[in-house]
């Protein structure tokens, strides 16, 4: 009753939970194309800005992380921005405190570990072996530095 209820009073489409974020991600898009999002339409490759590393491949315009199959690696919005700003600055000890301020403006909703727990996401995800890390490195009391290529 519910959905019907919420279908006429103008809702686009309905799901219950538990639900498959997949699906969720799928009906978001459909839903998008039938709108004319620009961001739905079909892009030429060529057009697109992609920052590579390792076997990895950052598509900025369609905001995914590719592996080396052209396979996309999920990423949380957070663990994407946090990427692209260390793609954006490679080479670079960041400190905490800056990566917490390109998070958001709002700094009271971050805590100091927050920046923590994001990088061990990001590594397990970027790195072939998270608990060593070729790309995003630790320097103890500085912040973290993103490495582009094998260290020689």
């Amino acid at each position: 009753m519910d959905k019907i209820i919420g279908l006429e009073t103008g809702a686009d489409d309905y799901m219950m939970k538990p639900f498959n974020p997949r699906e969720l991600i799928a009906r978001l898009r459909a839903v998008l194309r039938r709108a004319g999002h620009p961001a739905m339409q079909p892009r030429d490759r060529s057009t697109s800005t992609i920052r590579s590393f390792g076997q990895l491949r950052l598509d900025e315009t369609r905001r995914e992380l590719l592996d080396r199959d052209g396979s996309e690696i999920p990423l949380t919005n957070a663990e994407y921005r946090l990427l692209d700003y260390f793609l954006r600055h490679p080479g670079r000890i960041i400190p905490r405190t800056e990566l917490l301020t390109e998070l958001g403006n709002d700094l009271s909703h971050y805590m100091d570990r927050t920046i923590d727990v994001l990088i061990l996401r990001l590594r397990r995800k970027i790195e072939v072996v998270p608990s060593k890390p070729v790309h995003l490195q630790t320097r103890r009391g500085q912040g973290y530095v993103f490495v582009l290529g094998q260290p020689a």
